[in-house]
């Protein structure tokens, strides 16, 4: 059909008018927020973690941040109630929790689960061997994580994927009412330890007990133990063994660093769309670059503050860290000789510890002697 004449100017200056509105649109009036943009036609999700950390703990507030982190990411359509160990399953369970569904994640230590693979350590902490930031740069960049998740997926067979999701320094060596120089020191004495460490003691004629962390303190105030470890000076701080100990010993020989993880069922993550899967990833790298420089100036504090107490420092001699390591590793080859994913792991990180070292050892200045510049 002719449209005739007289209309076509009027179409004509129609068309103008709307290419005018269209093209100034977004220079003036409303519009959508980009995350409400972004978030758009995202369904609702409603997860519920479990922990293997008590209320009130540093590391129960890091797996909150997590879950706030994906609150904020998402506008408030996925949300995460966090629950603290034994108000759904025992600190112990978290993982089989997750794997069977019972929960769709959970924050815990992947040392934990050394009774299921001994290479789980390797993930949280290794004696003598990793400290923080050598420790993440093997995870993220040197092959770490993709061994983590083989790990849990191919050799334990679990329906897991899992990311560090907090990080901190070195543990402190142990509370006692002796100072423990050497380590003949500790011969004869009930330590309270876990997992490899605890097989090593128990070479040298120490009586490791297993006692759970909110337990620790009353252990040792009624003496059912005479020296223990646990966490961070922070952490420690949190559950006051500096009332009922005499000194704190360093450096953390046993867990030069920790890595505390995020588990996630693995069907569940599959179902996430893949903006939600990123703001994962993105949290739980976040989360463990905070809980790491948190921790860090907490614990410098806590140290502080021990000493304010009247607590004592006792260190651990130089030529005895040498023969920590010494042991450590010389028991990991023995427990690697029977299992060729523990060897494959151990090979990675060992290789990759001490390449690192060599650049820190190069690229690093030497500390300042203590009370030089005070």
């Amino acid at each position: 059909m002719l449209i005739p004449k007289k209309y076509i100017a009027v179409l004509s200056l129609v068309v103008l008018a709307c290419l005018v509105m269209t093209m100034f649109s977004g220079c003036g009036g409303e519009k959508t927020p980009a995350v409400a943009e972004t978030n758009d036609g995202l369904p609702e999700v409603h997860w519920t973690m479990t922990t293997s950390w008590s209320e009130g703990m540093s590391l129960q507030k890091w797996a909150k941040e997590f879950a706030g982190e994906i609150e904020k990411m998402s506008g408030g359509k996925f949300t995460i109630d966090v629950q603290p160990g034994g108000a759904i399953v025992g600190a112990m369970e978290a993982l089989d929790a997750v794997d069977k569904g019972t929960v769709e994640i959970m924050h815990s230590c992947a040392n934990y689960w050394m009774g299921k693979h001994p290479a789980s350590g390797f993930f949280s902490s290794v004696i003598m061997c990793f400290e923080p930031l050598a420790h993440l740069t093997w995870i993220y960049e040197g092959g770490g994580l993709e061994l983590w998740q083989r790990m849990y997926q191919e050799e334990m067979g679990l329906n897991v994927i899992s990311f560090p999701a907090g990080a901190h320094g070195p543990d402190l060596l142990a509370w006692t009412n002796k100072p423990l120089d050497k380590l003949e020191d500790w011969k004869g004495l009930k330590f309270r330890t876990i997992s490899w460490w605890g097989e090593i003691l128990k070479s040298i004629g120490v009586s490791v007990v297993s006692v759970p962390g909110a337990e620790i303190y009353s252990a040792m105030e009624r003496g059912v133990v005479d020296a223990v470890e646990y966490d961070s000076p922070t952490t420690d701080y949190d559950l006051k063994f500096y009332e009922v100990s005499d000194y704190y010993a360093g450096p953390g020989v046993h867990q030069p660093s920790m890595i505390t993880e995020i588990g996630i069922n693995k069907d569940e993550w599959d179902k996430l769309p893949a903006q939600y899967q990123a703001m994962i990833e993105t949290a739980c790298r976040s989360v463990t670059l905070w809980a790491l420089c948190s921790d860090y100036n907490t614990s410098i504090e806590a140290l502080e503050f021990y000493d304010k107490e009247g607590v004592q420092r006792n260190k651990l001699e130089e030529s005895e860290q040498h023969r920590v390591r010494e042991l450590g590793w010389a028991f990991i080859d023995e427990q690697a000789k029977n299992d060729e994913f523990l060897k494959e792991v151990w090979d990675s990180a060992r290789a990759y510890y001490l390449r690192f070292s060599d650049y820190e050892e190069f690229m690093h200045p030497v500390k300042p002697e203590p009370g030089t510049y005070e």
